[in-house]
């Protein structure tokens, strides 16, 4: 069964609410609740994000809203692998990457990139041969590009040329046209950008090489641990990532998500031989790697994404 993470299904949510949908049917296309999709473990059936994207259409009555909800989402935590795409060196670095990682996202499908004499193809691939029924999914990813191309064409002035889509409906025709700057060509045999070569090789604008390897050295790790049992500590410090900055980083914070007391958690916790003040001091280090190499913020400003009262009692944490 192909899935999607909890994340990725939560941030194309908080997409579609961006744009004005309501959420009360939004959320009955999908299994569980609204904190379900804060479990950082869980995985979707894609079919339930496909579900909300066409609950969406049909409120909306907009066939544009995956293209639409795929251009207002962002990458909003290090948790997310879309983040290292947008600190790396280039285009053709940045393909490595969700080639590489992409499952810890979604299984909807993968981008490939070839060149052919100086022109650069880039084709997202999926297993549903269904062009019409997978419409939305397509409309989503190729949307996920935009923000990427538009700084390569605008900035460095590198044409793309064409932009080719397996679906039928181009009802939004103009929307793509607008987004991607050249003609679309609706009813193709692949889903596919065309670009000249030079797209692959500029330089991005928030390239940060001490902040990638740190990012891929913990996808890394996080795609050898979707294969085997997760523990409670895993969770813990999971849950613990996606709630840093926003909410208190207690206890009760992540009892509230993994649904358990607090003798039982603590007990678990102790079963894999460690605690809670531990595995939180543990995520706000790793946290504070992350924040200091982004270089956007002062030490205490970092102190307080992390949810310390003062600069010193971090100090004294470490």
């Amino acid at each position: 069964m192909a899935t999607v993470s909890s994340h990725y299904l939560l941030k194309h949510y908080k997409s579609l609410l961006r744009l004005d949908l309501p959420a009360e049917p939004l959320l009955e296309a999908v299994s569980g609740c609204e904190t379900d999709m804060y479990d950082p473990i869980r995985r979707y059936d894609c079919n339930e994000l496909m579900d909300m994207l066409k609950k969406a259409e049909e409120i909306s009555g907009d066939p544009s809203i995956a293209f639409r909800c795929g251009l207002s989402a962002h990458a909003e935590q290090f948790v997310d692998y879309a983040y290292a795409m947008k600190i790396c060196k280039n285009i053709r670095q940045l393909y490595g990457i969700t080639h590489r990682f992409s499952k810890l996202t979604h299984e909807l499908g993968y981008f490939t990139h070839e060149v052919e004499g100086k022109e650069s193809r880039i084709e997202w691939v999926t297993d549903n041969r269904c062009a019409e029924g997978w419409r939305l999914a397509t409309d989503l990813a190729l949307a996920s590009v935009i923000k990427i191309g538009i700084f390569i064409r605008m900035i460095h002035l590198v044409p793309v040329y064409s932009v080719e889509v397996r679906h039928t409906n181009d009802s939004y025709k103009a929307l793509y046209e607008n987004a991607f700057g050249c003609d679309i060509i609706f009813g193709a045999p692949h889903d596919k950008i065309v670009t000249d070569v030079a797209f692959l090789d500029h330089t991005l604008p928030d390239y940060n090489p001490e902040l990638l390897e740190i990012l891929v050295g913990d996808m890394d790790a996080r795609l050898k641990a979707m294969d085997q049992p997760a523990t409670t500590e895993n969770q813990v410090k999971a849950t613990l990532e996606r709630v840093l900055g926003d909410e208190a980083p207690t206890i009760q914070t992540v009892m509230k998500y993994m649904n358990l007391p607090e003798r039982t958690l603590r007990r678990r916790l102790a079963q894999n031989e460690t605690t809670f003040t531990k595995a939180l001091r543990e995520v706000r280090i790793k946290r504070y790697r992350f924040l200091r190499n982004e270089g956007k913020y002062s030490d205490a400003q970092i102190t307080a994404m992390l949810g310390y009262a003062e600069q010193s009692a971090f100090i004294r944490a470490r």
